[in-house]
């Protein structure tokens, strides 16, 4: 259909907000009701809630919605033509052929064959009838929508019934109105594919409704059960430009409220052309996934800060797959939600979120449960940088906790009761070691591999018992600049395995720093004077045989 280009009214016909008492008094009257919006303003909707839910109609039965731009004239109104079998100008023959069906009825031999065959011959005069829809005889009231989108043989044939209440002079006793709906012919921003309603046909709707192009409040409080969302998203809409406005619906913000909240979608799938003119989509998503039932119940617990609740809570996959995106949001939530997720959870986001990555660095002293994690990351990542900066928390941690030796301190060396790390090596000759230890500092350590060579040519030669202080200090040397001078040490570690041979790296680091201790030397600056052990032994201190 050509769009409609007629020159722009000069005065604005009123915006009126139709009140649903309103269409119910309408109802009563027996009104036709023309009404005139935008796209998406909820004229259709306005009047299926009246007829449906207010007066307890129902389409096909009580009421029939007719799309007019798929309407056919004949078949859906006027009615399809044939032949109705009538038989007019009754001839003598045509008498007897009546009293032969009689006769056939006496005898028991009458069939609607028979009858067909006596009554009719091929120049049989007929009548012509019209097989109509069967609902135009049964409904109250009848919604024509889009009518100027539609052909002018169906608005033509609209108009008596619009009118009259009939068709073709057939009257539609129990038609008592008909409701149109259109969107404007000439409009200030949109040029909507329609065409000029003809003025004969409008006349006859007593009333023109032009309804406002924003959100019900009253409709969006109904429809998803929430008022503080409903008046949440209308005043954001009412904040929005005139240019975001006109990209934003009515419509198209319900289209955000459920694919938002129920679905847990991107609303930039949902309004791309708005969020280009500018809205503040983010105020938007915020206003709608704090009002769904389960963020509500979140931010009750939250508020209550009860943590048994809280940990149930997150643990269920629904309501952390609809909470999550909050949670990494809002700094107050992520505080006190993430650090009683279940543990594989934690360490998914840690991998996955860099905001939560961060988070459980900063704060991996506070939760014991950041802690363990970190360890299992420690001991399982292949990322050397991210192992290395795993250690240095872990000593930096230490050296804060023990104010009297600062922040590379050893700490009081106190024998840890938990740890099983003895030592197995059979070694006796201190002489050997020391040359062992001399040649090892030469070597120009540049692969793994070479620090396990290095490192397993030097466990025969450490002896199981006390070993002199400077080649104790010399084999604790070793180990720090040879065979942990990089971050490769998870294979040397992982030799000391519970109920094995404890013959790693722990154990030779135990070995020595027990042979000190026995022998009264200082290790108040062991994280100073060996900052790669150190590291080392704060990250594995539960097999260390001191506590820190």
């Amino acid at each position: 259909m050509p769009v409609h280009t007629a020159a722009q009214p000069k005065v604005k016909p009123p915006i009126t907000k139709v009140q649903m008492r309103d269409l119910l008094k309408w109802v009563e009257r027996k009104l036709n009701i023309l009404l005139i919006g935008r796209h998406g303003c909820g004229k259709t909707t306005m009047i299926k809630e009246c007829w449906e839910q207010h007066l307890g109609w129902v389409e096909g039965i009580d009421y029939k919605y007719l799309s007019a731009s798929t309407l056919d004239p004949w078949v859906d109104l006027v009615g399809i033509p044939t032949a109705d079998g009538e038989i007019t100008n009754v001839t003598q023959e045509q008498i007897a052929k009546v009293l032969a069906i009689i006769e056939a009825k006496d005898s028991g031999e009458l069939t609607t064959r028979k009858i067909t065959d006596i009554l009719t011959t091929p120049d049989t005069p007929r009548n012509i009838s019209f097989i109509q829809p069967k609902w135009l005889f049964t409904v109250k009231a009848v919604l024509v929508d889009e009518l100027n989108r539609s052909h002018p043989k169906v608005r033509n044939a609209l108009m008596e019934f619009i009118q009259f209440r009939s068709v073709n002079g057939r009257s539609l006793d129990n038609l008592r109105l008909v409701w149109g709906a259109i969107n404007p012919e000439n409009d200030e921003t949109f040029e909507y594919d329609v065409e000029r309603l003809d003025p004969a046909t409008k006349d006859r709707f007593h009333l023109h409704i032009y309804v406002p192009y924003e959100p019900s409040f009253d409709w969006f409080a109904r429809e998803f059960d929430d008022v503080d969302l409903s008046a949440g998203v209308c005043q954001w809409w009412n904040r929005q430009s005139e240019e975001v406005k006109d990209a934003i619906s009515p419509r198209r913000l319900e289209y955000c409220v459920r694919h938002v909240r129920d679905d847990s979608g991107d609303i930039r799938h949902v309004i791309p052309d708005a969020i280009a003119l500018g809205a503040k989509y983010s105020e938007l998503v915020q206003i709608i996934r704090t009002s769904s039932p389960i963020l509500r119940e979140m931010r009750e617990i939250y508020d209550a800060k009860n943590k048994e609740k809280a940990t149930e809570f997150i643990a269920d996959e629904t309501n952390y797959d609809h909470c999550i995106d909050e949670i990494l949001k809002m700094g107050y939530y992520r505080n006190f939600f993430v650090p009683l997720m279940p543990n594989e959870k934690i360490a998914t986001l840690f991998s996955n979120t860099p905001k939560i990555r961060t988070f459980i660095l900063e704060n991996f002293s506070k939760y014991a449960i950041f802690e363990d994690i970190l360890k299992d990351i420690h001991d399982t990542t292949g990322d050397s940088t991210l192992r290395s900066q795993i250690s240095r928390l872990f000593s930096d941690a230490s050296g804060k906790k023990d104010s009297k030796v600062g922040k590379s301190g050893f700490g009081a060396l106190v024998r840890n009761p938990n740890a099983d790390v003895p030592f197995t090596g059979t070694g006796n000759d201190v002489k050997l070691l020391e040359e062992q230890l001399l040649k090892t500092q030469g070597y120009q350590m540049e692969h793994t591999y070479q620090r396990q060579k290095a490192f397993d040519s030097l466990k025969p030669f450490v002896p199981s018992h006390n070993i002199k202080a400077p080649v104790a200090c010399l084999l604790l040397k070793v180990l720090d600049l040879q065979i942990c001078g990089r971050s490769h040490v998870n294979r040397l570690a992982r030799q000391d395995r519970q109920g094995g041979e404890y013959e790693g790296l722990i154990a030779i680091i135990n070995r020595a720093v027990d042979s000190l201790n026995n022998l009264g030397e200082d290790l108040s600056n062991f994280g100073k004077d060996y900052p790669k052990l150190f590291e080392i032994v704060m990250l594995m201190r539960h097999r260390f045989l001191f506590k820190i």
